[in-house]
């Protein structure tokens, strides 16, 4: 993802109330060595 110009990864909250979606996204975030910028609870963009 870095080598696509992605500085890190923006998730919708919903994900995170799963355990296993939590530790995946946590093992890519690893692996691609990118950031997690925050979460987004339904508000406009």
């Amino acid at each position: 993802m870095t080598y696509a110009g992605f500085d890190a990864v923006e998730t919708m909250e919903q994900p995170w109330r799963s355990d296993s979606y939590t530790r995946q996204i946590g093992e890519l975030i690893e692996k691609y060595k990118t950031g997690l910028t925050g979460t987004s609870f339904g508000a406009q963009m």
